[in-house]
């Protein structure tokens, strides 16, 4: 897949101004970017105030005009992690739509001159390598949880072949020709559909043998 090179259009669900509600620290935002420039402050009237407008463009407007906590510097880039994965995790639709992106590799081009959590193309920023932040911390969201779906795949196909094998052991010892009862049990079809299923989407026997 080619590279995707500015969240817009299509892929417009990537930028932190795409209407994601979530919960963190015990409140509902509408965006990232509300919940990202209220953690930039510990005033608590600040915060409302970011969290209570309702585009993100004025959250980030307000995020400039705050207080900023002393360790702002330090935690920033891991508050966006923990931001973009909450965003994802408590959105299965916008999930499904990033690991739609397979390997692409994420890059929030824009020409307002970010060059932390993007890269600039714009003339004045053409020579300087933007650091992409938010690109990097989206492709690991996305390389997460597609372990954790992989994991999950794989222990659900052993548990299936598991009973696939009990099932069709029971039904030898019932039958005692040659007709293959066993073809017509639900259970036994349902087991191989599973079983089936997983071995497409994720290629299991590579990865079990693989472990």
């Amino acid at each position: 897949m080619e590279d995707i090179i500015q969240f817009c259009h299509e892929y417009e669900f990537l930028s932190n101004f795409y209407p994601s509600e979530f919960t963190w620290e015990n409140n509902q935002w509408p965006t990232v970017e509300h919940a990202f420039q209220a953690a930039k402050t510990l005033d608590p009237q600040a915060q409302k105030e970011i969290r209570e407008v309702v585009m993100p463009g004025d959250a980030k407007r307000l995020g400039r005009t705050v207080k900023l906590r002393d360790d702002w510097e330090e935690i920033k880039i891991s508050i966006m992690t923990e931001l973009v994965l909450e965003k994802f995790d408590q959105n299965p639709l916008l999930m499904d739509k990033l690991l739609d992106t397979q390997n692409a590799k994420l890059i929030e081009g824009n020409c307002w001159h970010d060059n932390i959590w993007g890269d600039c193309f714009c003339n004045k920023c053409s020579r300087r390598i933007g650091q992409n932040w938010l690109g990097t911390i989206l492709m690991e969201v996305r390389n997460i949880t597609r372990e954790q779906n992989l994991r999950e795949a794989v222990r659900v196909y052993i548990e299936a072949k598991v009973k696939l094998t009990l099932c069709m052991q029971e039904h030898f010892r019932q039958v005692c020709h040659p007709c293959r009862e066993y073809a017509r049990c639900l259970v036994y079809a349902g087991y191989v559909e599973t079983w089936m299923n997983l071995q497409k989407a994720y290629k299991i026997e590579d990865v079990v043998e693989k472990e």
